[in-house]
């Protein structure tokens, strides 16, 4: 969701428009932001309802601040992505499983991630891994806090577009980005994720015992 949501807007964008602030939940996305002109916002809003991917584009408040310019907010849905509704959920489970990382394979896992995070118009200032949840018998997840800067948001997007294609799956809880206000960092955003990453107990043909792989993981954090 994170690419085709980025990709999206920044489609939609109308001139004398600018964004403040973007906060994607699993419930909706927020979208704060100013424009120069009252028509900006309402091409804006316009453009986000013709996107696939997303529905219910809701302008939620718009006031004309001292600048004269207009200070508003909006929200919108993320709708399921293509290709998944003529899918059997067995089959979508079972290929979800393939693509698990195991407990095993964590340390590893969160050193790539590390290295995909790191790239060009991207700096990493925090990434801690919070303890394990339950998920069911099979499943566990391990949820991670990332604080870094981006340089645009279009290298926001390349982060995503690599985690899209990123192997075990990396699923987003939460994202916040917002211009950042240091002085030292003027064009700059500041963005802090929220990831998960869903984890195998064990895998088929694997040891029941993952001690090694625990041990490692907790060296890593």
């Amino acid at each position: 969701m994170g690419v085709r949501l980025l990709n999206g807007i920044s489609k939609c964008l109308p001139e004398l428009l600018w964004l403040d602030r973007l906060n994607v939940s699993r419930v909706q996305i927020t979208i704060a932001g100013r424009a120069c002109t009252s028509y900006a916002i309402a091409n804006f809003v316009e453009a986000l309802d013709k996107l696939p991917d997303f529905a219910e584009p809701t302008l939620r408040s718009a006031t004309r601040e001292p600048d004269e310019t207009f200070k508003f907010t909006l929200s919108l849905k993320a709708g399921r992505g293509p290709g998944g509704e003529d899918t059997p959920l067995e089959e979508e489970r079972d290929a979800l499983l393939r693509r698990l990382a195991s407990r095993s394979e964590m340390p590893e896992v969160l050193q790539r991630l590390r290295d995909l995070l790191e790239k060009p118009g991207i700096t990493v200032e925090t990434l801690e891994t919070l303890p394990m949840t339950e998920q069911g018998r099979r499943e566990q997840v391990c949820p991670m806090t990332i604080r870094m800067k981006a340089g645009s948001y279009h290298a926001l997007a390349m982060i995503f577009d690599r985690l899209d294609r990123c192997s075990p799956i990396v699923a987003l809880d939460h994202m916040e980005a917002k211009a950042a206000r240091d002085d030292a960092a003027v064009g700059l955003l500041e963005v802090d994720l929220r990831l998960e990453i869903p984890v195998l107990r064990e895998r088929a043909g694997e040891p029941a015992e993952a001690g090694d792989g625990e041990a490692g993981f907790h060296r890593y954090r």
